[in-house]
């Protein structure tokens, strides 16, 4: 019986990693190959693009005008490639518990991207935004996580 295998993932709108932690209190070992990364556009670059759709009025009824984001659109995207590559590794077996660590809105794009038997490994999930941490005080974060700490 092989050791529970916990992947952390840390995430914000445009860059994920992956860690491994094969035993409570162990260093998380990077996931080599699974780093993930989006150019966010600025705002300035959709400068000519029209904030809402309208959609014609029939009768007295009044115009409707819904609201799109391109730089929102693009983080869901990212989120969702993110989903997907989670669910490629779990496919081979290569976690059995999941913890998160991503923005608000990034964790919320996630949560609505996994697919269910991902979804099922979430273990524990941290409001914090850790990709620019360096890597040897990302375990100080995780100690009040069961599934990586003593």
């Amino acid at each position: 019986m092989h050791p529970t295998r916990t992947y952390v993932l840390i995430a914000d709108a445009g860059r994920a990693k992956a860690y491994l932690s094969l035993k409570p209190g162990d260093p998380l070992q990077r996931v080599l190959g699974f780093e993930l990364s989006e150019d966010i556009p600025r705002v300035a670059d959709f400068k000519d693009h029209k904030p809402g759709t309208s959609q014609p009025s029939v009768g007295t009824a009044h115009h409707t005008v819904g609201t799109s984001d391109p730089r929102r659109e693009v983080k869901r995207k990212f989120a969702a490639e993110v989903a997907d590559a989670l669910e490629a590794e779990h496919r081979k077996g290569a976690f059995d518990k999941l913890v998160i660590a991503a923005p608000p809105a990034m964790l919320g794009d996630l949560r609505a991207a996994l697919s269910k038997a991902v979804a099922a490994t979430v273990v524990a999930e941290l409001n914090k935004d850790l990709v620019k941490t360096p890597e040897h005080e990302l375990a100080s974060h995780f100690a009040d996580v069961p599934a990586l700490s003593r």
